[in-house]
């Protein structure tokens, strides 16, 4: 089970990095529906969908570093 990241305590770092160590990381998806759907609490200025949007692209970008 890998923990869900963001708002729900998980770190992308060490969910990475046991991925990499443990298993074929291409197969694997990291949850973030928190921290995606309730991405417009933290960013007041921005349209709910502009906020998710925002949130999955910093993800994505956050995920392919550590790739």
């Amino acid at each position: 089970m890998i923990p869900g990241i963001d708002i729900q305590g998980g770190s992308i770092g060490h969910v990475m990095n046991a991925l990499k160590h443990f298993s074929n990381i291409s197969i694997h998806r990291i949850n973030s529906s928190s921290g995606i759907s309730y991405a417009y609490k933290k960013q007041n200025k921005l349209h709910y969908a502009e906020a998710a949007v925002k949130a999955l692209k910093e993800l994505n970008d956050k995920v392919t570093s550590l790739f």
